[in-house]
């Protein structure tokens, strides 16, 4: 019977290591450590360590004191680590600061007062909880909350009707804007946004037959939306306020009005609509016209017309022909013309000169040929080489197109921004339009570019820095792009599996066996 005893005491410790290494291999080959090889390496070192049993049956006591000591002391290095994670520090050792904010950044979070909160709906919680956290270890007024957006559907609801993976609300008070990109300059900027005093409102001018903020279903069925709710919300989402104005009811521009936008009216001004307005301009007012091509004879706009004149600008009653061979083969509407950035206006700003979107139906809007003093006009939008402009009442009346001679094909400008010089002190200017001396105004030949039914993202874009742009709304933290330098590494599967090896196995193995025999070895010979 004892002899048997010294047999299984030989062989288990003998076993465990075979153990061992057989697991490590099995996950070396797997590329990672399971459920059932990591049972496998705590049998083996079990079975390993029973060789105590056979040589050191003597020294229990010793080692049971070393079992507690080491206990004692894995409890105090738990306690630090707790005491440390109430009051982490980070440090970003990349050469480009890729896992840390910028100066620029930092600084504006050590100026802010207000509290900002973070809502983010994604699948994937670490990647943005990590990124929030670099603002929230600068500045403990900014909180966040991440949630599923499928699982967590009436939160959703709260901040947008309808929130997709990857979207993320930055509140502060009322104000709200979402992004979607995690990046620092997008991020910082919302921050930067919705925290700021100043309140951007764009008023949308009606009762002239514009079109509506709000979407109609009854109109979707028959001829898509020609709402701008989805213009609407685009502003909404970067924390700026949008109203509707009726002009001839109230009589007057509210103090806050940042942007005046009258969309595609069927109805001309009344001329004290036009006083109304010229004063709002002539104070450092800022608006955006869209003029549709009308096909009534009844339908003119003489008011409009007058209007624009004082700042350089042109609208005819005529529609843009354009025979190009891309939208002839898409769509087979002349009347639905190519159009492209006509300049480097700021309103084109990442809109790629080769990006070009139809637009249906749309009139030209050109510069005068003698500008008013102090006025500058530049061309915004215009269409491709196969172009030319008909008028719109011959053009509905004959219900044929020919085309014109040669030197009448060109490009057509449909849209424009005007700037008007004003004096340092414009007279009763209100208390934000004061600080300006310019008028700024951009007309559209259209609007149906902007409605529901056929808003692209180029579009939209336009719109967008158009707004931007009248507000004179710049980058409020500039911050510089960080270039990741390339230095890859490029390792086989063959020599991922080695050092995987050598470093997770082998290594680790020599290091415990080796001092474990060694010291054996050691106690034995005395």
């Amino acid at each position: 019977m004892s002899n048997g005893k010294q047999t299984v005491s030989k062989i288990l410790p003998i076993l465990g290591i075979i153990l061992v290494i057989a697991a490590n291999i099995i996950s070396a080959i797997h590329g990672s450590f399971t459920l059932a090889t990591t049972i496998a390496i705590v049998v083996g070192l079990l079975l390993f360590l029973t060789i105590f049993l056979r040589f050191e049956s003597a020294n229990v006591r010793y080692y049971t004191n070393v079992g507690i000591y080491s206990l004692f002391g894995l409890g105090i290095a738990i306690f630090v680590y707790l005491l440390i994670g109430m009051y982490p520090q980070r440090w970003d050792i990349t050469k480009q600061g890729l896992y840390s904010l910028s100066r620029q950044s930092k600084e504006f979070l050590k100026t802010l007062d207000k509290d900002v909160k973070v809502v983010a709906f994604v699948t994937e919680r670490r990647p943005v909880e990590e990124f929030i956290k670099r603002y929230t270890y600068v500045n403990k007024k900014i909180k966040y909350e991440i949630y599923n957006p499928f699982k967590d559907t009436l939160v959703a609801r709260k901040y947008d009707t309808s929130v997709m993976p990857g979207d993320i609300f930055v509140v502060c008070g009322k104000k709200k804007k979402k992004i979607r990109a995690l990046k620092e300059k997008d991020f910082t900027n919302a921050i930067a946004e919705v925290a700021r005093e100043e309140e951007t409102v764009v008023y949308f001018l009606q009762g002239h037959g514009e079109r509506s903020l709000e979407k109609s279903f009854q109109t979707l069925q028959e001829r898509g939306d020609p709402s701008l709710s989805e213009i609407k919300r685009l502003l909404e989402e970067r924390a700026i306020s949008v109203k509707e104005l009726k002009l001839a009811e109230k009589g007057f521009i509210p103090k806050d009005c940042s942007v005046l936008v009258c969309a595609g009216p069927s109805s001309d001004l009344f001329p004290f609509e036009v006083d109304i307005l010229k004063e709002f301009l002539n104070n450092g007012g800022r608006a955006i016209f869209m003029l549709d091509p009308v096909s009534s004879p009844m339908t003119s706009f003489p008011n409009f017309t007058n209007l624009f004149k004082e700042f350089g600008v042109v609208i005819k009653r005529d529609i843009v022909v354009d025979m190009n061979p891309i939208s002839q083969a898409l769509y087979g509407d002349p009347l639905a013309p190519l159009v492209y950035g006509a300049s480097d206006h700021p309103i084109l700003k990442d809109l790629p000169k080769n990006k070009a979107f139809f637009v249906p139906q749309v009139r030209t809007v050109t510069k005068a040929e003698s500008l008013p003093e102090g006025v500058s006009v530049e061309d915004i939008l215009q269409t491709s080489d196969y172009s030319w402009a008909e008028d719109v009442d011959k053009i509905f009346r004959e219900r044929k197109i020919s085309q014109p001679p040669q030197d009448k094909i060109k490009p057509q400008t449909i849209a424009v921004a005007a700037v008007k010089k004003l004096g340092k002190n414009p007279s009763s200017a209100t208390s934000e339009q004061g600080k300006r001396n310019e008028a700024r105004l951009i007309v559209f030949g259209d609007s149906d570019m902007f409605a529901n039914a056929n808003i692209s993202s180029a579009s939209a874009l336009v719109f967008l820095n158009g707004i931007r742009w009248l507000t004179e709304q710049k980058e409020i933290v500039a911050i510089p792009e960080k270039l990741i330098e390339s230095t890859p590494v490029i390792l086989s599967a063959a020599k991922t599996r080695i050092i995987f090896i050598m470093l997770v196995i082998t290594l680790p193995s020599l290091v415990f066996f080796g001092g474990l025999g060694y010291t054996m070895l050691r106690r034995r010979a005395r």
